[in-house]
């Protein structure tokens, strides 16, 4: 089913100056709590699109790795934390 769907890239509207980009970071475990996971997610607050997501640590290295997947037109957005 998937294969049907058009590549993510070709469904987000364009990127706006005054657009904001929420990041936030949530974490589960996986089958027991000494197996945690981070999930770390790039919303784009005008669509409540996801626009990158990274599973990993909570580490500096998962957080770059986030902003990496990020698309350049969303980098120049306003960006937002709890933190």
């Amino acid at each position: 089913m998937a294969e049907h769907l058009p590549p993510l890239e070709t469904t987000r509207a364009e990127a706006q100056l005054d657009d904001v980009l929420e990041l936030d970071e949530l974490w589960s475990f996986v089958l027991k709590k000494a197996n945690k996971r981070w999930v770390w997610v790039a919303l784009w607050r005008r669509t409540r699109q996801m626009v990158a997501y990274v599973i990993g640590d909570r580490s500096e290295a998962s957080c770059l790795h986030v902003w990496r997947r990020i698309p350049l037109a969303h980098k120049r957005c306003v960006s937002c934390s709890d933190w």
